[in-house]
């Protein structure tokens, strides 16, 4: 008896259509890339799409115009990682251990439905070796009816056409974001006050006129009772947000006191100075924290707001500005003294507000944007499982 799915379509009597099992090669053919292999990797932003089969998927255009794959949908398929991608436009591929695979008859099989099961099987590479001949082809694989494959293609396009949608308006939202993060730090766009007049001159200083610069430490992990105890202790690798999240692992006051690591206050910038340069998350958390040696973290002063100072930090210029202070043969590393003296330019503290709360806005439309996109792939993921055999 065949494997049936948990989840059906329910019209038409789809569900009384047994799911048949068939052998991949005689559903599908393939093609060798070799006529759409790109001539230049010295791409273009625009042309002709180029492909590969792994997340970054189009990493590139070509003015090339000719070798152009164009014979309506397709399946790019990655021999040696078996990574592959439906695809449904004109294009061309970058590497050589493409396989272009597409159904054998039209009439009997939806190639997106096929894509999503092959996907489903999730085949494991074996070594460096070319795997659709040799492993994938022979395998068996369930499918339904070729009524119930369209209404399962149609609900998965309608899927990706929604997690598409939401990736071109996070795209269009960081490069705007971006835009004004640079317009307004560069002063090239200023607010004004709400009475209508102009804020008075940005003032030239060094990093240490508007914060403390704190060093980390780690204290001696042969000795238990400085570890495991309530206070979070971040290493660089922790730092991927805007605001932090409690730590992986968390010192005692033992360890603190007996480490160069240092307690830092609530709104305090976490700024990784040492391999990693220039990533920093604010110490939203209600309580004091510290980190290891790979930080110069940032205590603001009267006249900074720690919201501006973290846009400031995360700067296109001042991460540059950071490399060129950096040092070190085995690793780069930016000393306390070197960021002390970094020159910027600040305007007044209520300008600074303004600037922050701004892009503060557009960072909560991505954050959203974030997350309603995360609700949709793991909602395909449940489906997925559910519709498939």
């Amino acid at each position: 008896m065949q494997k049936q799915p948990k989840l059906r379509f329910q019209s038409n009597n789809l569900c009384e259509k047994s799911w048949q099992s068939y052998k991949i090669e005689d559903l599908i053919e393939y093609e060798q890339p070799t006529n759409y292999i790109v001539n230049s990797e010295n791409y273009k932003t625009y042309g002709t799409p180029v492909l590969t089969a792994n997340k970054s998927f189009i990493i590139g255009f070509t003015d090339e115009n000719f070798g152009i794959y164009s014979k309506d949908e397709a399946i790019i398929f990655d021999d040696f990682t078996c990574d592959c991608k439906y695809v449904n436009f004109a294009f061309k591929i970058k590497s050589s251990a493409i396989k272009i695979l597409t159904v054998k008859d039209r009439t009997t099989t939806s190639l997106r439905c096929f894509y999503e099961a092959l996907r489903h099987k999730n085949f494991i590479p074996e070594g460096h070796n070319r795997h659709w001949i040799s492993l994938i082809q022979e395998q068996d694989i369930q499918l339904p009816c070729f009524e119930e494959q369209q209404k399962i293609a149609e609900f998965f396009t309608a899927l990706d056409e929604k997690i598409h949608s939401i990736e071109n308006k996070l795209s269009l939202l960081d490069r705007t974001k971006k835009y004004f993060v640079n317009a307004l730090l560069q002063k090239k766009l200023r607010f004004i006050k709400d009475n209508g007049s102009t804020y008075t001159d940005w003032v030239s200083c060094n990093v240490a006129n508007i914060a403390d610069v704190i060093g980390g430490g780690t204290p001696s992990t042969t000795d238990e009772a400085y570890w495991n105890g309530d206070i979070n202790w971040f290493t660089p690798a922790e730092i991927n947000s805007k605001y932090l999240i409690p730590s992986k692992r968390k010192i005692s006051k033992l360890g603190l006191d007996n480490s160069s690591a240092k307690l830092l206050p609530k709104n305090s910038l976490l700024l990784t100075t040492r391999a990693s340069l220039g990533l920093c998350s604010i110490n939203s958390l209600d309580s004091f924290v510290c980190t290891n040696q790979g930080f110069q973290s940032l205590i603001c002063k009267e006249n900074a707001f720690h919201e501006f100072v973290y846009y400031m930090v995360t700067s296109d210029a001042f991460k540059k500005e950071l490399k060129t202070k950096a040092s070190g043969s085995t690793f780069l590393e930016v000393s306390s003294a070197s960021l002390k003296s970094i020159k910027i330019e600040i305007p007044c503290y209520e300008e600074q507000i303004k600037i922050a709360n701004f892009i503060s806005q557009m960072d909560l439309k991505i954050e959203l944007l974030v997350k309603q996109k995360k609700v949709f792939e793991k909602m395909k993921k449940a489906f997925m499982q559910r519709m498939f055999v």
